[in-house]
């Protein structure tokens, strides 16, 4: 007998709903599943695969969950029954503590804490292909982390941040099942059948396009034995030591621009890139374990179709909603940093998708985003402090999911209407507007550029911007054509945010220009 890999010692369960155990036994034996003082049974299949669904538990800190199959017997102990959610994306949810700004702040107050926060991690191992398993050492992976000095390196840092303020906030345990991959456009989580009715078969189209361009069979086995294809090494080699944490400069990047893959290259049927590339050999080796709901951080691959990707999103969220049993399941997300430039990277389309994400949580029931327009870099496309991210997504969470009465959400351009020659913006979300100049960001060159746009920008330009309240007011030349005025926030790739609600949550990009609002 077998269970899936997620299920292990230290793992945490979600309360107050159906739980799923699944795994191998023998074919038709009588599989039992014990915890709290519940027995649930059923029969493994003609091909020994088994899924027993146990009543609703409720939050506990130390059970043992016993599963029993004609004289097997498997116990795993110190498991937790509270909030599950599970954490996508691409490199930034990949990206590890090990890699935040201050971590060792952070290790140092769970050191001086007095107690172990109830906070684990999963980290689903990063295959792409049948047998990838087999290939490396996948030992550090795969399995669930407690929140500890030495282990919380090994945490996604939005992970992190999200689920120690749950956890703080709820007093119950929390557990994050990661499942990202850095790189990964939206199209390689969702099934082939959904990337075509989400209007994405462009994106299956590039791919075998890709395929008639080489020897697919030749190409797989180049893959496999490429080392810099060892996913357990993000960007290995010595010449990328630093370009996580604490990154490149403009022109250390261009030394070793030849040397990076480039995006744009053909994906074979090997590379985690492509459509389902990693829907099948991770996303599925956890479904349908019982969640609260989703956070995601991805996007920034999905610029080469970028008119695209709310339909992406939509088909994306329906698809995993409808894998985890529950198609109201929240799905937070967060907005795209500002950027401007990175390797062969560049953030033009970045507006594009920006807008795409405001659209996919302003019509999809149950999804919100976090706005994250003051973490940015100019020549880096990975924000070394996901803190701010993190920690707005709990606070979705909070008020959102849990109920709680708390500012979570951005604010947001509502309306505008003229005084005069003052053009007066509103916005929801905030009580009181404030400019803030927070440091989010370690001080270093590449983290502005010499050409750094203002958030705000109106045509013509306003002579002066007063804060009143929870609006912007901007004074106009006396006689100007109210029909000619526009107004533009956040419109740029790289932009530095400046303007706040009370909860210290920046403005989200939006555009006015006379006749729309939002």
């Amino acid at each position: 007998m077998k269970l899936a890999n997620v299920f292990q010692d230290h793992m945490v369960l979600q309360r107050d709903k159906t739980v799923y155990i699944w795994g191998q036994a023998a074919a038709g034996s009588s599989v039992r599943v014990t915890i709290q003082g519940q027995s649930a049974g059923g029969k493994a299949d003609a091909a020994g695969a088994f899924c027993i669904a146990l009543e609703p538990l409720h939050t506990s800190l130390q059970e043992e969950l016993i599963v029993a199959a004609d004289g097997e017997k498997i116990a795993l102990r110190d498991v937790q029954v509270g909030e599950v959610w599970l954490a996508g994306g691409q490199s930034n949810m990949e990206y590890l503590m090990s890699h935040q700004w201050g971590i060792e702040e952070e290790q140092e107050l769970l050191r001086k804490l007095g107690r172990k926060p109830e906070l684990r991690f999963y980290d689903v191992p990063e295959i792409s292909y049948p047998g990838e398993e087999e290939q490396y050492d996948y030992s550090p992976y795969g399995i669930w982390r407690t929140c500890t000095p030495e282990d919380i390196p090994f945490y996604s840092a939005v992970s992190y941040y999200f689920g120690r303020m749950l956890e703080e906030n709820l007093n119950v345990p929390v557990g994050i099942i990661g499942c990202n991959w850095g790189g990964t456009p939206s199209c390689s989580w969702m099934r082939a059948e959904t990337i075509h009715a989400a209007g994405g078969g462009v994106w299956i189209e590039d791919y075998l396009n890709g395929l008639d361009s080489m020897n697919p069979e030749e190409e797989a086995e180049q893959y496999k034995a490429n080392p810099a294809n060892n996913p357990l090494i993000p960007l290995n080699g010595p010449q990328f030591a630093r370009v996580l944490f604490p990154g490149l400069t403009r022109e250390q990047q261009r030394a070793v621009m030849g040397i990076t893959p480039s995006a744009a290259a053909p994906k074979g049927t090997c590379h985690p890139w492509r459509p389902a590339g990693v829907y099948y050999t991770m996303m599925r080796t956890v479904i349908p374990y019982a969640l609260r709901g989703f956070i995601y951080y991805q996007g920034e691959s999905d610029d080469k179709h970028a008119e695209l990707y709310s339909a992406m999103l939509s088909g994306l969220i329906r698809q995993w909603r409808e894998d985890f049993r529950d198609d109201g399941l929240p799905f937070l997300m967060v907005q795209l940093a500002p950027f401007k430039e990175w390797l062969d990277c560049v953030g033009d389309v970045y507006p594009v998708l920006r807008a795409e994400q405001q659209k996919a949580a302003d019509t999809i029931p149950n999804v919100w985003l976090a706005s994250n327009g003051d973490a940015g870099m100019y020549y880096d496309i990975h924000p070394k402090n996901k803190r701010p991210a993190g920690e707005r997504l709990a606070k979705l969470a909070l008020g959102h999911v849990y109920g709680q009465d708390i500012v979570c959400d951005a604010p947001r351009f509502s309306y505008a209407e003229w005084e005069n020659d003052t053009l007066v913006l509103h916005f929801d979300h905030a009580e009181i507007l404030q400019y803030a100049a927070k440091k989010v960001q370690p001080d270093e060159e590449y983290y502005g550029g010499e050409d750094d746009p203002e958030p705000l920008q109106t045509s013509p330009s306003a002579q002066m911007a007063e804060i009143s309240g929870n609006t912007l007011r901007l004074t106009f030349a006396q006689g100007t054509d109210h029909a000619e005025v526009k107004v533009r926030f956040a419109q740029t790739a790289y932009y530095k945010v400046n303007l706040y609600n009370e909860a210290d949550i920046p403005v989200l990009p939006f555009e006015w220009d006379g006749t729309t609002d939002h």
